[in-house]
């Protein structure tokens, strides 16, 4: 039986001036005596309740008859759910959505519905696999860890990545991290119910300054879809920054860099102050060709 069960039984008892003490708790619910203690303690210290112990009555009784215990106590694991839950509703950026989100921070409920039947905001589903998932990354982005997963993408086999999350955020109903990914070395969004297992670790990480955490988020339009890659060599060393893509040295002035629209590619590389040639891949280079051939075209004469 749960402590909490144990915690309603000692707060009856106390209430009707039986005076338990931590024999006759261990006694009715066949616990050591160790623990009996602790449950007066968690009473006490974590519920605030006004307890002490009577010597004369050998047992615990209230010093203030006001204290009433919450009429609903909840476990760790509904903790986590409802911690999942406000997350959610916090996302939804409505002030109702807000108001609940502090709610379910707090204590247990669930969404009012209007009178009409119509939601006032919106509902979400509660994955209990991915609770746990979430409270871990939530952990590691606020102490800047590194974690360890196994990620399921697709129909493939699960890939072990060793990851650095910088942020989570919602779309919709579902729950995304990106942050940066050892093993392709670049950023990556993944979603949290493709990520079979998670190891935290202490290694600690740092946010590098190009990442643009505005561009991650519900009013975002983004296609979480992996990036195009393409390899190019400058012909002297430039400010990656400026590219404003995710950049990572490959050699002597030589980039991978990630894009998602090859014409804002195309134009980072022309506003670069020197020169370059794009080595891969060859569709890129093709479109570079069909760019700088209808600049030239529209200047001749």
């Amino acid at each position: 039986m749960s402590n909490l069960h144990r915690i309603q039984w000692i707060d009856a008892m106390v209430r009707a001036g039986r005076y338990p003490n931590c024999r006759t708790i261990a006694e009715r619910f066949e616990i050591s005596t160790r623990q009996a203690p602790r449950d007066v303690e968690y009473l006490r210290d974590s519920m605030g309740a006004p307890i002490e112990y009577s010597a004369e009555h050998n047992g615990f009784f209230y010093t203030d008859d006001a204290f009433v215990l919450p009429s609903y106590l909840i476990s760790q694991e509904e903790k986590r759910a409802l911690s999942y839950l406000a997350y959610h509703y916090g996302q939804a950026g409505e002030p109702l959505s807000s108001r609940l989100a502090e709610f379910f921070s707090r204590v247990s409920g669930g969404a009012w519905t209007r009178p009409d039947g119509r939601p006032e905001v919106p509902l979400f589903d509660l994955d209990p696999r991915e609770v746990p998932i979430f409270e871990s990354l939530r952990r590691a982005t606020r102490e800047k860890c590194k974690v360890e997963i196994a990620y399921l993408k697709g129909g493939s086999l699960p890939t072990a990545r060793r990851f650095c999350p910088y942020k989570l955020f919602a779309k919709g109903q579902i729950h995304y991290v990106v942050g940066f990914c050892e093993l392709r070395q670049a950023i990556r969004v993944f979603r949290l119910s493709r990520i079979q297992s998670l190891r935290e670790t202490k290694e600690p990480f740092e946010i590098p300054p190009t990442f643009n955490e505005r561009a991650y988020g519900e009013a975002v339009p983004f296609s979480f879809t992996d990036p195009y890659v393409a390899v190019v060599r400058f012909s002297g060393p430039i400010d990656s920054r400026a590219l404003k893509m995710n950049a990572v040295l490959a050699g002597e002035n030589i980039y991978r860099l990630e894009f998602r629209s090859s014409q804002d590619a195309l134009s980072a590389l022309l506003s670069q102050p020197v020169g370059f040639s794009i080595l891969k891949p060859r569709w890129l280079r093709e479109r570079l060709q069909e760019r700088l051939a209808q600049i030239s075209e529209s200047n001749r004469g």
